[in-house]
């Protein structure tokens, strides 16, 4: 699809941006709705997320040039897909990095994992090889969060434990965080797993009908270090 917006004539707007985008993601949404196909599920799921509505304005009010979105070859964890926003850099301008960014979804919890800026793309033939057979330019980016939970009632109180994962191109990891009891709707808590290996760490909120998870998850290996954040909401028992 393509939108004009504005006139060749006058600077970007931002509020005729986001107009346009919405617009998008509204034709979008009527689109996949209907369809079985995980990249065009991935891209409204994408597109939905207010990070990347922001994201995307600023790219275009800095003058970058959108090329389109579309899905990464799929590899490692099935429900992991990397949709791309290709950007070129502004008219009369070189870049050595493009201005593309990309969106990590996961089909199964239908949110985003992550948001990665600059997005580099390194093809297996033309990267330099660590360890392992590992390309070094893409090991920190392809590193991704999983946030599962446990939920109960106690006396009035709801009990939560939170389960997560971490997703590297040297290996994967999980923990499980000490169980916390939050005393009413509107609490908050922070709990963490102390000096271990993955380490990890999460506020969690009781709101309403939903728990809310912001989380945090690093794991140490073959002497690097690699982390990921994300949140999630999940609907409490009935």
């Amino acid at each position: 699809m393509v939108v004009q917006i504005g006139s060749s004539e006058s600077m970007l707007d931002e509020k005729a941006i986001l107009e346009a985008y919405d617009n998008q993601a509204a034709s979008l949404l009527k689109v996949s709705a209907t369809t079985v196909d995980p990249c065009l599920v991935a891209k409204y799921i994408a597109i939905a997320d207010e990070r990347v509505r922001a994201l995307f304005a600023k790219k275009l009010l800095a003058g970058d040039v959108f090329r389109g979105v579309e899905c990464a070859p799929r590899s490692g964890t099935a429900e992991l897909i990397t949709v791309v926003f290709e950007f070129d850099c502004k008219p009369g301008v070189f870049c050595f990095i493009s201005p593309s960014f990309a969106v990590v979804v996961n089909l199964h919890t239908r949110h985003v994992v992550s948001v990665l800026d600059p997005y580099v793309s390194v093809e297996a033939e033309e990267a330099d090889f660590g360890p392992g057979g590992i390309p070094i330019l893409t090991l920190e980016r392809s590193v991704s969060i999983g946030i599962d939970v446990d939920t109960r009632f106690d006396a009035g109180r709801l009990c939560v434990k939170v389960k997560l994962k971490i997703h590297t191109p040297l290996g994967n990891g999980s923990v499980s965080l000490p169980e916390v009891c939050l005393g009413a709707d509107g609490v908050c808590t922070s709990v963490t797993t102390g000096n271990t290996n993955p380490f990890a760490s999460a506020q969690i909120c009781w709101r309403g009908s939903q728990v809310c998870v912001d989380a945090s998850i690093g794991i140490k290996i073959g002497g690097r270090k690699f982390e990921a954040s994300g949140s999630q909401c999940f609907p409490l028992p009935a």
